[in-house]
């Protein structure tokens, strides 16, 4: 079944956190949102709507239980398009020689016609030589016509050429009921100029959208084929739709499936 994002609006967070290096601490978080306004999220794995109060900033504090203290992790703020649209996110972080000194981190999200977003742009890296802050990756979003996303293409900054290159990518098959068959990443290679394959991910659904499959694999370059790289698992389900077997399939001894493997 397709399980829909819920957002839930909050305006204290508290979350304790394990013992960890003989410290506990509180996180704490401080939402401030647009009074009685409201926006649509960006679609990212479905076609529905969400909405929520718009937020225009968001602090975020660390709890030393042993200096009974808190300390601001980071702030972001939030801006927003004529359609209200988040366009916009900048984080400030406190460096460690001081609160005084701000390492900034922004963030620009643009959409399409239809509301959904096409791509996202972070501007994470200053630079001395310009005085400004230049992009640290990029991610372009590809949909299909029921909103869910079937491509997402990533690029990283290379400080030799000033500029934005293709570093991998993301792939996404859905069944008629909206879930998530097959998923795929590929690595830019350079002198190929083309992607190569890396990892694949599928599942299977019966018609009553039952999970009945799953497996992953990894993309051998040498032989040009692809080999499991954790074992497969099934499960079965009697009529009434409650689970009556699971099997897991050993890596080793599982060399028959090899060939079963989807094609995107």
């Amino acid at each position: 079944m397709k399980k829909s994002i819920a957002f839930t609006t909050l305006l204290l967070i508290l979350s304790v956190v394990s013992l960890q290096a003989e410290k506990r601490r509180i996180d704490l978080e401080e939402r401030s949102y647009h009074p009685g306004q409201n926006t649509q999220l960006p679609k990212l794995k479905s076609a529905e709507a969400i909405f929520t109060d718009k937020l225009d900033s968001m602090i975020r504090y660390d709890y030393d239980v042993d200096y009974m203290d808190y300390t601001i992790s980071y702030k972001e703020y939030y801006e927003y398009d004529s359609l209200g649209r988040c366009d916009q996110r900048t984080s400030l972080y406190p460096e460690d020689t001081g609160i005084q000194q701000i390492d900034m981190k922004v963030v620009e999200f643009s959409y399409d016609q239809d509301g959904r977003l096409v791509e996202a742009l972070w501007l994470d890296n200053y630079s001395y030589d310009t005085n400004t802050l230049v992009p640290g990756g990029k991610e372009n979003y590809t949909y299909n016509v029921n909103g869910d996303i079937t491509e997402i293409i990533n690029y990283n900054w290379d400080e030799n050429l000033w500029d934005l290159i293709l570093s991998s990518k993301r792939e996404y098959s859905y069944n008629v009921n909206g879930d998530i068959t097959l998923y795929q990443s590929s690595n830019w290679n350079e002198n190929d100029q083309d992607y190569r394959p890396n990892t694949r991910y599928v599942t299977s659904y019966d018609l009553k959208g039952n999970k009945t499959e799953y497996l992953q694999a990894t993309y051998d370059t040498t032989s040009q084929t692809w080999r499991p790289s954790e074992n497969k698992y099934t499960w079965a389900y009697n009529a009434e739709d409650h689970l009556q077997t699971s099997a897991k399939i050993l890596k080793y001894g599982a060399s028959s499936f090899l060939n079963d493997l989807p094609i995107l």
